[in-house]
């Protein structure tokens, strides 16, 4: 009987272990691979403040995921507080991992514009190369995905442009279902390069009418943005305080730098 009441106490102690090591462990190793791997495919900085796996459930909460600017860009293309991803995590076993729902909330975006060139295409152009431009596939056939529902809600975009001058809109929602399905799965990266070039369309129909307003001179920037119909009071965002004049703050220390000593400049003047 002692025995017997050993081995149980020892396997419930092993399975403890285990678990609080899968739980632990796992949302690190996931940061690791974020951090590590996520700028090599997207050309550009990625850093993420923490995970938190629940392996047996299939739940991961990922923190404050940031996407730095593309190259000759200045501002951060994504700040995103809160993105929750559902998988099967049996599926973690087979050639292809089933996702049942990517959950981003509240996320903030800024929308650069450098003469015609933008932030988003300059994210987007890594992925839209010709097949033959691309480099050889593995010998091992990578896991596959498939994403029954993405959800990226209550998002606001900042449109930056190369004179100083901005607004702060909100986004709607965009939502993608069954991304990988009809293929039995497609790669992680297509189906990031999906993902991404949704939310590009969306931040573009949304800001299109202001990105007129907002660049003419000889357009009061009140009157511009009012026009075409853009409501930038929704939110409590403030809208004319918060959203128009310099995009102080969405630049590098450096810039900031620059604005203060000129307008201590001005003022010895």
């Amino acid at each position: 009987m002692k025995k017997s009441r050993k081995i149980a106490i020892g396997i419930v102690t092993s399975l403890l272990v285990l678990f609080l090591f899968l739980e632990f462990w796992l949302g690190a190793a996931v940061k690791a691979l974020i951090n590590n791997t996520a700028p090599l495919v997207l050309k550009t900085d990625v850093h993420v403040e923490r995970v938190t796996a629940r392996v047996f459930s299939g739940v991961f909460h990922i923190r404050n995921l940031r996407i730095g600017p593309p190259e000759t860009f200045e501002a951060n293309l994504f700040e995103m507080p809160e993105l929750t991803v559902r998988l099967r995590p049996s599926s973690l076993f087979s050639d292809t991992i089933v996702i049942d729902e990517v959950t981003v909330r509240d996320p903030m975006l800024t929308y650069e514009l450098k003469g015609l060139n933008s932030n988003f295409s300059a994210l987007l152009a890594p992925f839209e190369k010709e097949p033959s431009d691309k480099e050889p596939a593995e010998k091992s056939p990578a896991k596959k995905v498939a994403i029954g529902h993405f959800l990226f809600t209550g998002a606001k975009c900042r449109l930056a442009i190369a004179n100083g001058k901005g607004a702060v809109v909100p986004l709607p929602a965009i939502e993608l279902s069954d991304i990988g399905k009809k293929n039995g799965g497609v790669t992680a990266i297509e189906a990031l390069f999906e993902i991404l070039k949704s939310i590009s369309t969306g931040t573009v129909n949304a800001v299109g009418n202001l990105i007129g307003a907002v660049g003419s001179a000889a357009v009061d920037a009140v009157t511009g943005i009012t026009t075409a119909g853009v409501n930038l009071a929704s939110d409590g965002m403030n809208a004319i305080a918060s959203g128009i004049g310099s995009v102080t703050g969405l630049f590098s220390g450096k810039q900031e730098k620059e604005n203060a000593e000129t307008t201590e400049q001005a003022t010895q003047k």
